[in-house]
């Protein structure tokens, strides 16, 4: 099988500086390197407002998708709100919801760009927009394509915002694997919450991964 890999040129919003502190060009030098290792992409659908609303507050998506968010939102996202960054945050939802559908399909898939864990149900933050895990689960439990969803969290900060989209739904089990010592400074409960000490390593990481 080969594993079906979801990329967009958009995932790379051009209104982002080389010098800006969320390294924005990762998106599509890694495209590159795939590329030239001879892989080919499946080019996503941008998720529609209408998919969005599913995760965020309404009036939080039309304001990202006409650029009329409020300056200390944005601020607090951490971008300035561009048509590109519009386009890219929409893409990398429509990528995200199209990887899962792929994985159902073939069992696995990647998408390049994603993992926004902290835009939560009310607006962004920390470099995310949408969350587009939280837009993909809810889409596929409510097309009952699948009828639970797990999410393994691993990166370095705690999964806040999909913790907070997914807290009343039974059908999803949130685990975040987070540096304790780390931003977000309020971490809402995951289901499983495994907060690790700064510096920890392989020899206790990857046995706490796998509990």
């Amino acid at each position: 099988m080969t594993l079906p890999i979801v990329h967009h040129a958009e995932y790379d919003a051009k209104s982002v500086a080389d010098d800006h502190r969320f390294p924005m060009r990762k998106y599509a030098l890694v495209a590159e390197l795939l590329r030239e290792a001879g892989h080919a992409f499946i080019q996503p659908e941008a998720a529609s407002e209408d998919w969005l609303q599913r995760a965020h507050d309404e009036a939080y998506v039309t304001a990202i998708m006409t650029q009329t968010l409020e300056a200390k939102a944005a601020r607090k996202v951490g971008f300035e709100i561009t048509p590109a960054i519009a386009r890219r945050s929409a893409a990398s939802v429509g990528g995200t919801c199209l990887a899962a559908r792929l994985a159902l399909e073939q069992g696995a898939a990647v998408n390049l760009a994603g993992g926004s864990h902290h835009a939560g149900p009310d607006g962004g933050a920390g470099f995310c927009v949408f969350n587009d895990i939280g837009v993909a689960g809810k889409l596929l439990l409510e097309t009952r394509e699948v009828r639970r969803v797990a999410v393994i969290d691993c990166d370095v900060h705690h999964g806040d915002g999909t913790a907070l989209i997914f807290r009343y739904d039974p059908r999803v089990f949130t685990a975040s694997l987070h540096c304790e010592q780390n931003w977000p400074r309020e971490k809402p409960p995951s289901d499983l919450d495994m907060g690790l000490a700064r510096g920890t390593g392989d020899a206790a990481y990857l046995p706490a991964l796998e509990d």
